[in-house]
């Protein structure tokens, strides 16, 4: 289980690394430092959920749902924040 939480948690600096290029290419990225730290917050929480989630042996189904369903949250809060899907305040443009 360990190793699959590395190899998840090793696709946190790649994810982040796509932004800080497009940043540095386009003015139309415009990423502060809280939104990075947001952002690793967010895939580090969806790595330890992915992990959680594939474990080897099998766990309980109600621990693969709940891990699955912190993913699509996590999913949903990331969409609302870049985009604003759900108009709330905290929404970006």
């Amino acid at each position: 289980m360990l190793r699959s939480l590395v190899r998840f948690l090793l696709i946190v600096p790649v994810g982040l690394s796509l932004p800080l290029i497009a940043g540095q290419l386009s003015a139309d990225v415009h990423w502060s430092t809280a939104d990075f730290v947001t952002a690793a917050a967010l895939l580090s929480g969806g790595a330890v959920a992915l992990t959680i989630g594939t474990a080897t042996p099998p766990l309980p189904r109600w621990l693969r749902r709940s891990a699955i369903g912190a993913v699509v949250i996590i999913g949903m809060v990331w969409l609302e924040l870049a985009v604003g899907v759900f108009g709330t305040p905290w929404a970006g443009s």
